[in-house]
């Protein structure tokens, strides 16, 4: 549900966005990589990571585990490093080719330390 919800519909505009980029006339199929730098990726990344983080912080366990707060300690460090490197994405000079590069390779990893979160927020509910 949470790969659906979170993650399906936080990249749905940009599918839209070349979906009816089609239908235009003149249109060129950008490369993956293009399409990605276009995704505003790190836009996703830090939405899901500051997901995560709260809700580790709102874990209702008196005693997180340890494993769980090693991963909320690295999604704090992706949640500010995705940050920095969004800043700088709409310079003049920005090659989109290594942007989409960054921002699919940060939202693979935010996808396993988020997903990884998540799951250990809901193994540790479960009664």
């Amino acid at each position: 549900m949470w790969f659906v919800f979170a993650v399906i519909f936080a990249v749905l505009p940009t599918v839209a966005r070349f979906m009816q980029g089609l239908t235009q006339k003149g249109h060129h199929n950008p490369g993956f990589y293009e399409l990605a730098s276009r995704a505003d990726l790190y836009i996703v990344c830090m939405g899901l990571t500051a997901t995560a983080i709260g809700q580790v912080q709102m874990h209702k366990r008196k005693k997180t585990p340890k494993m769980l707060k090693i991963w909320n300690v690295f999604n704090i460090c992706m949640l500010a490093l995705v940050t920095f490197l969004a800043a700088g994405t709409d310079g003049p000079n920005v090659d989109k080719e290594a942007l989409g590069q960054q921002s699919f390779i940060l939202l693979v990893v935010t996808l396993i330390s988020t997903g990884f979160s998540t799951y250990l927020c809901e193994l540790e509910e479960t009664p």
